[in-house]
Parts: C-alpha cells; structure tokens; sequence
C-alpha cells in the first residue's frame, strides 16, 4: 500500500502535496509520502483549498461535506479525510 494514504475504519486518510496555479485539476501520482496534486486555482484567499475538496469530493464520488481538511490549510502539504468514499481511484485499495 503506498504511504501517502491510509483507512480508518471507512474514513480515508489521505496526504497531499498541492501545487495550485496550474492549467487544470489532475492527479499527478506519488511523491514520496505525499500524493501530488495541481489545481487550477491560485493559492489565495483558500481558493486553492476550495478547489481541492471539490475536485477530491468528485474523484471519491462524495458530497464535498465528506471531504475534511484536517491539516495543513497555509501549507501545500495537507492532511483531509474522506468519508466513505464511493469510488475509489486505482491507485487507492479498498478497505
């Protein structure tokens, strides 16, 4: 299992690098313990944060109520947690 992510429960607990700024929302891949991740949005006034959950929340199939920040909100390295997630991303293995 990589270690950017781990289950608790039915909760996923997931660490992300975050690079806003970028020409779209993907998912990068790995990077080291981190799961690397470009937005769109400019790192300013939470957008960046904002554009996270909501791209995060249609990846797991999940309101965007399920997807946490737990840490990490001025940094680029994040902590969120996703509740029950629906669909799962291949690189992410179910419970």
């Amino acid at each position: 299992m990589p270690s950017f992510y781990s289950w608790k429960d039915k909760k996923l607990i997931l660490r992300v690098l975050l690079k806003p700024g970028s020409n779209k929302n993907t998912i990068v891949g790995a990077h080291g313990d981190y799961l690397q991740i470009k937005v769109s949005a400019p790192a300013i006034a939470d957008k960046a944060n904002k554009a996270l959950i909501i791209f995060l929340a249609k990846q797991f199939g999940v309101s965007i109520s399920k997807v946490i920040l737990v840490k990490g909100k001025r940094s680029r390295y994040k902590l969120l947690h996703i509740d029950t997630p629906i669909k799962l991303p291949e690189f992410i293995m179910p419970i």
